[in-house]
Order: C-alpha cells, then sequence, then structure tokens
C-alpha cells in the first residue's frame, strides 16, 4: 500500500519524497506501530520530563544552520560543492539516519524534539488537560496512544496474541475456495492483511466526484527490479528462513524459496516505480462486469456489495499482474497458500516478541536498502507513531505554541509574485498555439493556494473520535486504520471537499494536486533556509519561491498538462503542441540521462525545479533593483544599514537555492533512490538547475568552457 501512496504522492507532485514503502518502514522508524517502552504503570521518570508550562510558553528556536562557501570549489565548476561541501564535510551522518537533507531535516528535526517534549509531559502528567472540550478530547486521544506506542511490554503481549490469532484463524481455511473468500473479505478490514488494497481518487471528469481504486499489495521489496539481484534474494531467503523458523514451521528453508520465488515470478508481472509514472495517465478504468470474466478467482462481489453502483473502478497494477495472479491462485495448493499468508500476515508485526528475527530484518535493510545502522531511540519511535496515525490531530493541538501569530500576508505576497511571473512567461511562450497558450495562463490565474495550515476545521481532515486503550498499541493502530477505511467507503458517495489537506500543516514538504488545481504549502516548510522572515523578497525568493514555482511548474509538466484549470482530466494541448511539448522535454531527458538519472522517470520534477528557479528569478524584478536592504525590520518597512549590490543580491539568491538541497545520505539508499524516486539527486537538482539559468552566468562571470554553463543550444526552454 505504500508504494502505492508514494506513486499518488508523486502524482500530486510533492517536493520530496518520503521514501517509505512497506519493506523499509520499520528501518526508517516511520511504521505505524513501532517498538515501544515501558507498561503504563511505570512511565516516564520525573527526571526525564519538561515541566508543562515550558511545553507551553517556549517558542521553536530557530537558529538558521551557517553554510560556509568553498574556498576550493569555483561556483562556476560545482555550484554544488561550492555551497554545500564544507556543510557535508563537517556534519556527521548520524547512525539512526538514512539520509540528512539539511533544510528539510533541520526543520523536521526541530519540530519532532518539539513534539517530543510535548507527549512526554503529556503522558506524565506535567501537562494539564485543557479546558477548550474538543483540545481536551484531542489530548487524550494523543496521550492513550502515545503512551500504548511507548509501551514495549504491551506491543511483545499483543505480538504473541497476533501471532496465535493468525495461524488458528488461517488454519481454519481448509479449501482454495475459503481462503479466496476470506482474502476477499479481507479488503475491507484492517485487522488482516490482504492482497488487494482499496483506496479513493478523483474522478478523472469531474474531480469532485471519487472513483474506487484497487491494486495488489504483494511484493515486500521496494521495485522488482530488486528481484533480479542474486545477492539480494539470497539473503532475502536467508531471512525468511529464519521468519518461519520463529514461526516453529516444518521445512523453514523450502517455505522462504517457496515465497522468495513466488515474489521473484510477481515482479515480472509488476510495474517498475517509472512504469507506475507513466500508468497514471493510462484510463485505467474496470467495469465490473470484466473483473468477474477475467478475474475471477479474486471474489470481489464481495467487494462489490459494499461500493454504490455508480463508482468508477479503476485499477493500477496492471492487467498482467492482475491475470498472472488469479491464474496462479488456482495453481497453489492449500499449504502453499498458507505459507503465504502466514508470511503475509506477520512478516512485518514481528518486533518486541522475536529481537533476533528483527534484527535480522534490519540487517538486510541496511544491507541492500540503505537503512541506517542503527534504530531511532524508543522515544523517537512512539513519536512517529503517534504522529502517522494522529498527526493531524498532534500539529492542531500544537500550531498554536510552537508557531503564535505566524502571518499568512507575506507568504500570500510572494506566491502572488510567482503567480504572476510565471504568467508572464507563459504570454511570451513561442510554441505554444494561441489556444494553448490561453489555456495554460488560465490554469495558473485559476490555480488555488493553501497556505500555512487549513483555514476549517473540517479541511483538517482529523480522524473520527475514539477512546485509545494506552495499553494495546496494535490494537490501536488497527483500529484507526478501520475507522479510516469506513470513512473512504463512505466518501465514495458524497461529494468531495476540495479544499481538505492531504498533509499535516507541520510536515516539511510542498505539493500540487491536479485534480483540484491547487498547491499547498505548510507552515512545515516556512523555516530557514526555505523561509526567513528576517531576509529580505528576494532572498526567500530564491528559497521558497523556488518551492512555489516549483509546486506551480507541476500544473504544467508532463503529468499536470492532461489537467485543466479544474481538475478535469482534460489535455489543453493541440497535437502540435504536444509534440512541441515532447521535442523541448526530450533536451532535459537526455541530459539527465547523461548523468546517470532516469530522465524519463524524473522528467516532472525536473519541469518543476525548472520552472521554478526561473519563475522565482523572474520574480525579483533585477531591472527595478538599483540597491536594495539584506534585512528588512518588517514588512513594508526598511533597515538600510547595510546594501548590497544588484549582482551581489543576484549570488545570495542562487546560494539560497542551494542551501535546499545540502544533504548527506548512505550510498544504498542513493541507489534505491535511482530506482524509485522521480526525483533527481540533489547534487543534479542544483547543478542542473542553475546551468539552464543564463543570470547565474552573469552573477558570478563564469565563461562559456565553465562546467556550470551550458551552450546556448542546450538551454531548455520550455515554459
Amino acid at each position: 500500500m505504500e508504494k502505492f501512496l508514494d506513486v499518488c504522492r508523486n502524482r500530486k507532485g510533492c517536493l520530496i519524497n518520503s521514501l517509505s514503502t512497506k519493506a523499509t518502514n520499520r528501518a526508517s522508524g516511520l511504521l505505524c506501530v513501532m517498538s515501544l517502552v515501558v507498561a503504563l504503570g511505570w512511565l516516564l521518570t520525573p527526571s526525564a520530563l519538561l515541566a508543562g508550562d515550558r511545553i507551553y510558553n517556549e517558542r521553536l528556536v530557530i537558529k538558521p544552520r551557517s553554510f560556509p562557501l568553498s574556498k576550493r570549489c569555483k561556483p562556476c565548476d560545482n555550484f554544488y560543492q561550492y555551497v554545500c561541501s564544507e556543510t557535508i564535510k563537517r556534519f556527521k551522518l548520524p547512525a539512526d539516519r538514512s539520509r540528512y537533507v539539511f533544510s528539510f531535516n533541520d526543520a523536521s528535526e526541530r519540530i519532532l524534539k518539539a513534539k517530543q517534549r510535548y507527549l512526554q509531559a503529556l503522558a506524565s502528567g506535567k501537562i494539564c488537560f485543557s479546558d477548550d472540550r474538543f483540545i481536551n478530547q484531542l489530548q487524550h486521544e494523543i496521550r492513550n496512544y502515545f503512551l500504548a506506542a511507548y509501551n514495549s511490554k504491551a506491543r511483545r503481549q499483543q505480538e504473541l496474541e497476533e501471532i496465535r490469532r493468525v495461524i488458528e484463524e488461517l488454519y481454519r481455511l481448509n479449501s482454495r475456495e475459503e481462503i479466496k473468500n476470506w482474502l476477499a473479505d479481507n479488503i475491507t478490514k484492517a485487522e488482516n492483511v490482504s492482497w488487494i488494497t482499496i483506496s479513493s481518487v478523483p474522478n478523472r471528469n469531474n474531480p469532485k466526484k471519487l472513483d474506487l481504486a484497487i491494486y495488489l499489495d504483494i511484493l515486500n521489496l521496494p521495485d522488482p527490479s530488486y528481484y533480479q539481484d542474486p545477492a539480494v534474494m539470497n539473503d532475502f531467503i536467508v531471512l525468511l528462513e529464519k521468519f518461519f523458523t520463529c514461526m516453529g514451521c516444518t521445512q523453514p528453508k523450502a517455505k522462504a524459496k517457496f515465497v522468495a520465488d513466488f515474489e521473484r515470478e510477481f515482479a515480472k508481472h509488476s510495474m517498475t516505480s517509472a512504469q507506475q509514472r507513466e500508468f497514471l495517465l493510462s484510463d485505467n478504468r474496470v467495469s465490473r462486469n470484466i473483473w468477474r470474466e477475467h478475474y475471477s478467482n479474486f471474489k470481489l462481489e464481495r467487494l462489490w456489495c459494499k461500493i454504490p453502483k455508480l463508482v468508477t473502478v479503476r485499477e493500477f497494477s496492471g492487467e498482467d499482474a492482475w491475470g498472472w495472479l488469479n491464474k496462479r491462485l488456482d495453481k497453489m495448493t492449500v499449504d502453499q497458500l498458507h505459507t503465504l499468508l502466514l508470511y503475509q500476515q506477520l512478516f512485518d508485526v514481528i518486533e518486541e516478541s522475536y529481537p533476533e528475527f528483527y534484527q535480522a530484518e534490519l540487517n538486510f535493510l541496511r544491507k541492500h536498502l540503505g537503512a541506517a545502522p542503527k534504530q531511532p531511540s524508543k522515544l523517537e519511535k512512539a513519536t512517529l507513531s503517534l504522529m502517522t496515525g494522529l498527526g493531524r490531530e498532534l500539529d492542531y493541538v500544537l500550531i498554536p505554541y510552537l508557531f503564535p501569530d505566524f502571518s499568512k500576508q507575506r507568504v500570500a505576497m510572494l506566491v502572488e509574485r510567482i503567480r504572476q511571473s510565471l504568467v508572464d512567461q507563459l504570454k511570451t511562450n513561442g510554441w505554444l498555439s494561441s489556444g494553448g497558450r490561453r489555456a495554460a495562463i488560465n490554469k495558473i490565474e485559476h490555480l488555488r493556494l493553501s497556505l500555512v495550515y487549513p483555514d476549517k476545521l473540517v479541511d483538517w481532515n482529523l480522524a473520527p473520535v475514539l477512546d485509545y486503550d494506552p495499553y494495546r498499541p496494535l490494537t490501536n493502530y488497527r483500529r484507526l486504520a478501520q475507522v479510516r477505511l469506513d470513512q473512504m467507503l463512505r466518501e465514495l458517495s458524497q461529494p468531495v471537499n476540495l479544499d481538505r489537506w492531504d498533509m499535516s500543516p507541520l510536515t516539511v514538504n510542498a505539493y500540487y494536486d491536479p485534480s483540484k488545481n491547487i498547491i499547498v504549502i505548510p507552515l512545515g516548510i516556512l523555516q530557514p533556509p526555505f523561509y526567513d522572515q528576517s531576509l529580505s523578497d528576494v532572498i526567500n525568493l530564491g528559497g521558497i519561491g523556488v518551492v512555489i514555482g516549483h509546486e506551480m511548474g507541476h500544473a504544467i509538466d508532463d503529468i499536470g498538462n492532461h489537467y485543466d484549470a479544474n481538475g478535469k482530466y482534460n489535455a489543453w494541448m493541440s497535437d502540435a503542441d504536444k509534440h512541441c511539448f515532447k521535442t523541448r522535454s526530450a533536451k532535459l531527458v537526455t541530459q539527465f540521462d547523461q548523468i546517470g538519472h532516469s530522465g524519463k522517470f524524473t522528467l516532472g520534477e525536473n519541469i518543476g525545479d525548472l520552472v521554478g528557479l526561473t519563475t522565482a528569478y523572474r520574480a525579483a524584478d533585477w531591472h527595478n533593483i538599483k540597491t536594495i536592504c539584506d534585512k528588512p525590520a518588517s514588512v513594508g518597512k526598511v533597515n538600510c544599514k547595510s546594501k548590497a549590490s544588484v549582482d551581489d543580491l543576484k549570488r545570495q539568491f542562487f546560494i539560497q537555492f542551494a542551501k535546499l538541497w545540502c544533504a548527506c545520505e548512505r550510498p544504498g539508499l542513493t541507489q534505491r533512490r535511482l530506482r524509485t524516486d522521480p526525483h533527481a539527486l540533489e547534487w543534479a537538482r542544483v547543478n542542473q538547475g542553475v546551468k539552464q539559468q543564463p543570470g547565474f552566468a552573469q552573477a558570478f562571470g563564469c565563461q562559456d568552457n565553465d562546467a556550470m554553463v551550458l551552450p546556448e543550444t542546450e538551454l531548455v526552454k520550455i515554459w
């Protein structure tokens, strides 16, 4: 399911990928149900806690990281190294992190620590519950969910109970037909894992309606290509053998080989991450009659009775995968199905109950997928578990204390400067037909904005109220998953809330959703170096301005240009326009192919980056700047103690942009990202970005033969 959600996020054009998958959630500490500490009876010792009044009275202390420029690297030779190398050299990647992008992680770590302090104090009674009835209710939910997530003894007990329950339930299924029906029934049950997962997606012709998305959730590794690697598969079989040994199975080695062979075969019929992105543009509607005639072994009539008849069904795994699995179901024995289902039900559950297996799994993830060598602290795991389940609720409670009186005004002004810059670019576009140009301008002019946090409570998408058990972490997770699933099914027959957020406001990220033609800029990303209220608009344009432009660029990238201003799947380019777009985009594809990326896979994000940097640079309106102060005292007022020349400001603009992408990561993760992440690596986003900007060469005095300068004929000019 996580892999499909990543595809949906890619469709929405997030600025950066979280890279969570079924196989690696556990290693990164992002699994919804984490390993947890101590029973409710002993909780946390008072000495480990902050006083409640400190939680409520302290704001986030934001000390922007300094990025000393390299004296060895020249900006025209390698701009990423010029801005980032000194910071990277002085930084030691924490043992419990696989990747550290300074701009994102500095901000998210500040927020994470504040949340940890709050949860510690709330759990220990150091914070009084609010007099506001609604906030009080949220605090009780958060407290109980966190207490359970912090309780490793309770987690271990529930894991053992779950193992017994699953084994008893599976081995009561004595025929293939019983197993098929059981799998079908589990599609709408959070208690058990099904091969089929469902979600909702906007209708292509009417985005105010929802379709049912249905897809297969089989593979444990993050991309089918991993199943072709002998070293990965050999170690995977060893890991599976450990699992079946822990489960007390006979012939654990044979069972491990069967499961590995099954997944390897299924991978041959599955789409890679790059193919999934292309598949988003296909007409993937499938009638219920087709499901009945061609995929009868999935028993989906048991699902259809719960779905309104007028709801369109769309599949996201490809007919090859569905067809292969449908046939395979009739070829497996009951014992083989038991083996497969035992693994699928329990592989991701075991943590506290069999620590030797859990450690073996972590070792596998470190060796082959770039996971960190050390797990996060138990407190961090419990906090991340809470954020995964009730992250919006926690943000709703904390934002007034962490970011009091945060003003949207200046951010909104920057957004409008970027919008106008992009509209002006489109007005001068020379290759679009007049109709295509009008449609593109209309789409950007009508693009909706949602900034900082949702304006209305209903738009927060808070979870339905539940009474969580402080002793039952797995129960809490599944109860929450079930109410969310039930909510999704109910909403299939309801009008879409076009203003609802798909991201919690303290997330350090941003996204564009083509079905709503909206960009969302959460409060979490409005921290240095993205956004610094003490700096001039020109410098902030090099930070958050580029981000805003990137998200707007998704409205007219290779996927966004298939959707109109109202979010309807309605390509507004003529055939001649499409040909020109493809020809111009091909140059960008080739350039990224030449530096070790898949230019086709990363095209949408690379167009977003190109549009973002170009529009933000234009929005600075350099021709009308003679001198400008670096640090305005406030919006509308200027403190002119220090003046900067236009050329110096241009250099600061590009340096601020590069700061966004200074990063460290483990080699295994780099290889995984090249297979699964539609975003280019950070160094490529910086260097390839500035190469496309003649203003960069002018500001830094670069020569035609310098590495950061492209010949005029190689510059990519799409928008």
